[in-house]
This record gives C-alpha cells, structure tokens and sequence, in this order.
C-alpha cells in the first residue's frame, strides 16, 4: 500500500513516502510532490524515503533525475532523506538532478538534510 504524508514545517514541506520502490512509483512521486509545491507554494522539500532500503538501478536513477529536470521547479531546493546502506548509490540521481539546475541533496541524517534546507530555502 503507497502513502505519502505531507507536512509543513516552519522552512520547508515534509514528504513521507511509505510504498513500493521501484521506477513507476519513484516517478509518480516525484510528479506529485512537485504538482504539491507548485500548488501549495513550497519554499523546500524534504522527502524521506527511509522505509525502503531498496535502490533503482543505475539507467532507471538517470532517467528519474533527467524527469525531475523537466517537472520540478529549479527554486525549490528538495532534500532527501535515504538510508545508509543505500545513500551512496542514490547520489548518482543527485548528480544528474543537479546537472539540469535542481539544488538536490541526498543526506542520512535528517538534521543535516534540514540545516541544508534551511541555509539554501531564501537564496
């Protein structure tokens, strides 16, 4: 069963995803989150994936990315939130993301992925 829990914090939104991982619920994620910024007005997004210690395979993280380049608003910075064992293989979709203007981050720890938010949210 998918569920995304939504929250507003005092510098960014909160995305809860609990569902499966695979490309096709990755990417209609990724499309409601940003219809939901853009709606609601996000100043930033912090999305926390850490239920699933699942990962998409290298070509389906491109691909995602190169998505989020298209649908995702390049003022809104998104953190998001991964668990550790596969934290390193989800930086190569914050390298693309980046690569089309977006200001990603992939963090571990959720303290360090909210100051982040906080330090780049106004500029």
């Amino acid at each position: 069963m998918e569920t995304l829990k939504v929250s507003n914090r005092d510098s960014f939104t909160e995305f809860v995803y609990s569902g499966p991982f695979e490309f096709t619920s990755v990417m209609e994620l990724v499309r409601a989150i940003s219809d939901h910024c853009t709606t609601e007005g996000c100043s930033a997004a912090l999305v926390d994936l850490t239920r699933s210690a699942r990962t998409l395979g290298a070509t389906e993280r491109h691909e995602l990315g190169k998505i989020m380049g298209e649908v995702w608003e390049p003022n809104v910075p998104v953190a998001v939130l991964r668990p550790a064992e596969v934290a390193d293989e989800s930086r190569f979709w914050q390298l693309v993301t980046q690569n089309r203007g977006i200001r990603a981050r992939v963090f571990t720890d959720r303290a360090q992925a909210e100051n982040w938010l906080e330090a780049v949210a106004g500029r």
